[in-house]
Order: structure tokens, then C-alpha cells, then sequence
């Protein structure tokens, strides 16, 4: 079945959408390819980041203030949950003494601990094992655990993500690591299950060994440590990575709304479509005629983030209007992290109407069947820049997806997750034709 991509804000080369398709290709189209249709499931991309905003003064305007002393109470939060947080904070929290929640006080003049400046030095094996784990939180450590480290290939990152994912996911696993005495045992075991299983996916990749595991190096010593100093974290610790991370925050909000402003200032119309919008419309095309030389393949569409809403103005304001588009239908839209339903609150799209609110006691409709058969939408807690729809619009399939990431890196959490593409398959599943997919 085509698929189309298309990303959202923040996105300025094409490069940056490669693993994303990559776990596509992995998750989606391999497994859901019909086994009548010959050839690859087709993926188009929608790239439009070289027609984002633009900043004179190169984001100058967002503040560099020092880091805050702030504190916070106890994190509501799993171990599996926090040590995933130290594997991915891990190198900017070095040397930052992490204090147990007991030395941690209300008084906000103490610093980062009581009148005792020193700390619970951290036990010399994790409280919380990995064999306590369940699949999906071991997966999600690991693969956290492998984006920290640096490659010089993206295809070596994604080939670790999978491996490690697909260890996680062995049930074999945790029945060898259950047999192994300590935590130190358990680590090197886990990276070992995956140097292999990375190794067998490079001979299948390339016919040929090219690098190798070698570059995952300290790979369990990083896990134990994120497992180690998950048993010392507390609020405060979560509220000081956050506040060193604000210029970060900062310039990725700039971006953001600088995103925003452009798309829609440049919509354009069905008349006269902007360039963003008329690079969605040129791959639906595409997709089309994929569609039809693939005995009718359903067109499957992924947003993220801002791509949400161009994909919903496409399919509610170009396409109906566009005679030339409208043979054209999405069979189903997985929207992630997207601000569609806050977009649709302040009628910011081309066929918003103030006939549809909380006052007038109804609910948007969804795009018309014509245009699209399915739509999910998918948000996660952590992602402050993803909202819900389901208030706002009537009918929809509206979930959230617990990424298990920081603040920081949820928002596009989602699509470097091996469980959520897993989702993804089960929900095409569910709502397109059986007969399209593997027996």
C-alpha cells in the first residue's frame, strides 16, 4: 500500500526523515504487504522544511539564562520510566550529585540537598533489574540507550534500534536474563543479544559484515548506570534537567510557531495552492497512481506534528474544491502528535466555521468519506506540543501512546519507537480490507 510521509515543524533536511522511513519500511510495509502485488509497498515523502520559517536574527531572541535552582516533589513516574529519563540525560547530568528523596526538603533556599552537602552514594547493583521489566520497557531502554550514542551512519542507528527492539521483543530473553545472577551479568548479556542480532541484520542489509558492533562500545555499562541512578531520582532531579535544558526548549517553541505563522500565511487556496500545500497534493497524486497500478491498494498517510494540519486542510478544503484531486481518497491517516483539535478550538482552518463549539453543544464532523476513511490520532502525555481530539471532533479514533520519554524528546518520541509502529500495523489491520495484508 503507498505511504506517504509527510513530517512537521523544525525539520530542515530531507536526511532527518530517513530513520523514520526506515522504521516504516521495517514495521509497516513489510509486514502488511500483500503477497499478490509485486514489488516494494511504496513510501513518499513530503518534505517541506526548506519552506519553513526563517530567522534574521538566527533565534537571538530566545533567552540563555542560567540554569534555575528550582524544586520539585517525587516524580510520578515507574523505574523503568526513570532510568529511561538517565539514559537519555545521562551525559549532560555527569558529575551532578543526585540525591535520594529523602535528603530532598521543602525548604527552597537549600540547594540541591539539606545543610549535608554529601549524597547516598549509588548501590553497588540497581535496585530494579531488567529482567523486572516487561518487553516494551525493556525495548524502550534500550533503544533510548542506543540514540545517545554518537554514529557516523544514520543506517547504523536504526539497525541498532531495530536489533534492540527485537531482543526485547524475544520472549526467549528475559528467560536468560531471569538465569543470570546479577546485574552486572544481565547488562552484558543484553548487550550481547543485540551486538548479534545487529550483526545478522547487517549481513541481510549489505551481504557483507561493513562495521560491525564494535561502535555500540559501553553500551551495558550505559544501561547499568541509567538503571543505577534511576533508584536515586526524585522530582527535583526531573525539574533541574528540564531547567538546563530551556534554551533548548526555547528555540524548538521558536521554531514552532515560526513554522506555523508561515504555513499559514501561505496556505494558499484552491485556486492557488501554496507550495507547501501543493507538495501534498503532487504526492496524494502519486499515491494515486500507485494506488492504480497496485490493483487498488488502500493509500495509507503518517503526519507528524504541524503536517497534521496541512493534512487535514488537504483534505477538507483543497480536495473537495479542487476538481482535479478529487478522485483521490486516503484510506487511513495516523496523525501524530499533531494540534489539530487545538488548531480547530481557535478556527484557524480554511473551513473552520463558528457553527461547530462547546456553546452551539456539537462536534466537528470528521473529512468527508470521500476524502478519507479512517483517521487516528495519537498524542502522548509527555508531548506538550500534542493534543487530543476527541472533544472536538465527533466520531474519531482518538488514543494516547505512552512514549516513556522525557518532556524534552517526546514529542518526537513517537516515530523512533519500535512499539508504536507496531501499533501502527495493528490499527492498518483493524480498519483496512484483510485481503491486503500478509495471511
Amino acid at each position: 500500500m503507498p505511504i506517504i510521509h509527510i513530517h512537521g515543524v523544525a525539520t530542515r533536511t530531507p536526511d532527518d526523515l530517513a530513520q523514520r522511513e526506515a522504521m516504516l519500511s521495517r514495521y509497516i510495509s513489510d509486514e502488511l504487504k500483500h503477497p499478490n502485488v509485486p514489488g516494494n509497498v511504496p513510501i513518499l515523502r513530503t518534505f517541506w522544511g526548506d519552506l519553513g520559517a526563517t530567522f534574521a536574527w538566527n533565534l537571538q531572541a530566545c533567552p540563555r539564562p542560567d540554569p534555575l535552582q528550582m524544586m520539585g516533589g517525587p516524580a510520578a513516574v515507574s523505574p523503568a520510566e526513570q532510568a529511561q529519563l538517565m539514559a537519555e540525560f545521562g551525559p549532560e547530568l555527569k558529575g551532578v550529585p543526585l540525591a535520594t528523596p529523602a535528603a530532598v526538603t521543602a525548604n527552597a533556599n537549600s540547594g540541591l540537598t539539606t545543610g549535608n552537602t554529601n549524597t547516598t552514594p549509588p548501590p553497588a547493583q540497581p535496585k530494579t533489574r531488567l529482567r523486572d521489566l516487561n518487553a516494551d520497557q525493556l525495548s524502550d531502554l534500550a533503544v533510548t540507550t542506543v540514540l545517545t550514542k554518537p554514529v557516523t551512519e544514520p543506517w547504523q542507528q536504526t539497525l541498532a534500534i531495530i536489533a534492540a527492539d527485537e531482543v526485547a521483543q524475544n520472549p526467549t530473553t528475559f528467560a536468560k536474563l531471569a538465569a543470570e545472577p546479577n546485574a552486572d551479568a544481565e547488562t552484558a548479556l543484553l548487550q550481547k543479544l543485540i551486538e548479534a542480532r545487529y550483526t545478522e541484520l547487517e549481513r541481510d542489509r549489505d551481504g557483507l559484515l561493513l562495521q560491525g558492533p564494535g561502535w555500540f562500545g559501553d553500551l551495558k555499562d550505559r544501561i547499568k548506570e541509567a538503571m543505577t541512578r534511576a533508584d536515586q531520582l526524585d522530582g527535583f532531579v526531573l525539574t533541574r534537567v528540564l531547567n538546563r535544558f530551556r534554551p533548548a526548549l526555547n528555540s524548538g517553541a521558536m521554531l514552532f510557531f515560526g513554522d506555523v505563522f508561515t504555513y499559514l500565511g501561505r496556505r494558499g487556496t484552491p485556486e492557488q495552492p501554496g507550495e507547501i500545500t501543493q507538495r501534498l497534493l503532487d504526492q496524494l497524486e502519486k499515491a494515486y497512481d500507485l494506488q492504480q497500478q497496485r490493483h487498488g491498494e488502500p493509500i495509507v498517510l503518517l503526519s507528524h506534528s504541524m503536517g497534521g494540519q496541512i493534512v487535514y486542510d488537504v483534505l477538507t478544503y483543497f480536495l473537495p474544491n479542487m476538481p482535479q484531486y478529487q478522485h483521490i481518497k486516503v484510506d487511513f491517516w495516523c496523525a501524530t502528535a499533531s494540534q489539530v483539535g487545538i488548531f480547530e478550538e481557535m478556527k484557524l482552518f480554511a473551513m473552520s466555521s463558528p457553527n461547530f463549539s462547546q456553546a452551539k453543544g456539537n462536534k466537528m464532523m470528521l473529512p468527508a468519506s470521500a476524502q478519507l476513511g479512517h483517521w487516528w490520532n495519537v498524542w502522548d502525555a509527555n508531548d506538550y506540543l500534542s493534543y487530543t481530539a476527541r472533544p472536538i471532533f465527533d466520531n474519531i479514533d482518538d488514543e494516547s501512546y505512552d512514549s516513556g520519554m522525557s518532556v524534552i524528546s517526546a514529542h518526537g518520541g513517537y516515530l523512533q519507537q519500535p512499539s508504536f509502529y507496531r501499533k501502527f500495523a495493528t490499527k492498518l489491520r483493524t480498519h483496512l480490507p484483510a485481503d491486503w495484508f500478509r495471511p
